[in-house]
């Protein structure tokens, strides 16, 4: 399967907007931060 391309603004942009619509950090950080241990990067 290959990898979906998108860009480094793009994927802020989705990760603001999933806070701003009311999803909680620690959610977004599991999807969005590589390594992420308890609402920080590891």
């Amino acid at each position: 399967m290959p990898w979906k391309e998108c860009s480094v603004m793009d994927e802020r942009l989705r990760f603001v907007s999933r806070l701003l619509d009311g999803e909680a950090m620690t959610e977004a950080c599991r999807e969005f931060v590589p390594g992420f241990v308890a609402g920080r990067a590891a």
